[in-house]
């Protein structure tokens, strides 16, 4: 009976949030992230503009249209962009946890000491997702999407791709969905599970650069991903798993590519 208590209180002590302060409630939460989104668009608007005016002044005659529009498969576009915002959003990430005053920037988004047994574990459970999913394609003969490959093939500098798609994009996105946005949902009423969907599902949608079975298979990695945020308490879990599920993305592109 003693036990069984024992294993009540640790499984409270992993459900419950655990913070020394307090953090944003879950309608500044909601407006702030509002805002780190918007500031990610603008940033990416204002580097494309940017790529722009530089092409423009080489080349006069350059159609605005035709040059925006390839953009969208350009991965040196992607490359810089991607960069460029992950950064800038981190700071205001921090700025925004600074300004609540209550915890320090690791406190609030849970940056603490990690098991590397259990962040061993989860990446071993991470592969052998990857490798059921892609079995599902294979064996259902299932469309994949090219906008990595194309990303790829157009990049330029692919150790800036590398960069950007294997470092910067995860750490940028983890602190954002499973960092700041998790723990402020997770600390209201929509509690644990609430914080787990809805940062999956926001995290799905910003990737329509894929198709509908990519942003599905992103929508539960999310899931995953907030729940070994949870069970581990601390960030660097999912930072890790991200990175490695995108080195695995970036080795695959590598081979496809090298093999046309």
């Amino acid at each position: 009976m003693e036990n069984s208590f024992e294993q009540e209180a640790e499984l409270e002590n992993v459900i419950t949030p655990q913070i020394t302060g307090k953090r944003w409630g879950l309608w500044a939460t909601l407006g702030f992230s509002a805002i780190i989104i918007a500031a990610y668009i603008l940033i990416q608007g204002f580097v494309a503009g940017f790529l722009y005016g530089f092409k423009l002044a080489t080349n006069p005659g350059l159609n605005q249209e035709e040059f925006f529009a390839s953009l969208i498969n350009s991965g040196f576009y992607l490359s810089l962009s991607t960069i460029v915002t992950a950064w800038l959003c981190l700071v205001l990430i921090c700025i925004f946890v600074a300004i609540r005053g209550d915890n320090t920037i690791r406190q609030y988004l849970n940056l603490n000491k990690f098991s590397i047994k259990a962040v061993l574990a989860w990446l071993a459970g991470t592969y052998v997702f990857l490798f059921a999913w892609q079995y599902i394609y294979v064996i259902f003969n299932l469309p994949q999407s090219t906008f990595m490959v194309d990303a790829y093939k157009s990049a330029g500098n692919i150790t800036l791709l590398w960069i950007a798609i294997v470092i910067a994009a995860p750490v940028l996105e983890e602190f954002f969905f499973r960092g700041f946005l998790f723990d402020g949902l997770r600390d209201s009423k929509l509690g644990s599970v609430g914080a787990i969907v809805i940062t999956s599902g926001l995290w799905g949608i910003i990737h329509q650069q894929y198709g509908m079975l990519e942003i599905t298979f992103i929508m539960i990695l999310g899931i995953i991903f907030g729940i070994a945020r949870i069970q581990t308490r601390s960030l660097y879990t999912p930072i890790a798993m991200h990175i490695f599920v995108n080195f695995n993305a970036m080795m695959a592109v590598t081979m496809m590519t090298q093999g046309q």
